[in-house]
């Protein structure tokens, strides 16, 4: 009996894993899933006298985001799961940024001795 049971469990993992995989590779496939730099929040310090413009290659990047973005407005949701998950996934990607850019910004002033 144990062993129908983890063999259940086993396939209802691999099952769900597998759904999580497609879902991925689908947002990736859209342009759905974009990753953002960690916001790592530093004490205003002197501002160095040469700063860069952007480059070419950075703004080719946001001219490609924008255009992703464009695209994913005109596919829009396919259905009420889509919607769902959609909001499900930011409110947990909000959460766990939130999570960690709190975490490295306290590691960041532990580290460099400005901790106040």
């Amino acid at each position: 009996m144990r062993q129908v049971i983890f063999l259940c469990v086993a396939c209802i993992v691999v099952g769900l894993t597998g759904a999580l995989f497609g879902v991925q590779q689908m947002n990736e496939h859209l342009g759905l899933s974009e990753p953002e730099p960690l916001v790592i929040e530093e004490r205003p310090e002197k501002q160095p006298e040469n700063q860069r413009e952007p480059s070419d290659e950075r703004l080719q990047e946001t001219m490609e985001l924008a255009e992703k973005q464009e695209r994913n407005v005109e596919t829009g949701q396919f259905n009420f799961f889509s919607a769902l998950g959609e909001a499900l996934a930011n409110g947990v990607n909000q959460g766990t940024r939130f999570v960690l850019a709190t975490l490295s910004s306290w590691f960041h002033d532990v580290l460099n001795g400005s901790r106040s």
